[in-house]
């Protein structure tokens, strides 16, 4: 789960697979999650830095969702440690 805004996605690209939300801290989770609880969700931003992944995953928490984790180190750490990213579409 991207929880990243569309002008660092754009400049940075996202994780492979990603669900890109709307918005950290406004999403529908209804619309914008799985409809399966207990499936498991990760969500990231940027870097240890910023806090929007664990306002995101905070908010899915809230909705009911049971198994819920954060990236901490984000999608700059994913990238420092070799993983591959893609282009968001638009």
């Amino acid at each position: 789960m991207d929880a990243n805004n569309g002008e660092f996605r754009t400049k940075n690209g996202v994780i492979p697979g990603a669900v890109l939300l709307t918005s950290y801290n406004q999403y529908d989770a209804a619309k914008e999650l799985p409809k399966d609880k207990a499936r498991s969700l990760v969500f990231y931003c940027a870097n240890n830095h910023c806090g929007a992944s664990h306002e995101a995953a905070a908010r899915a928490v809230t909705a009911g969702y049971t198994d819920v984790a954060v990236l901490p180190d984000g999608l700059m750490g994913w990238k420092s440690s070799g993983q591959p990213t893609r282009v968001p579409q638009s």
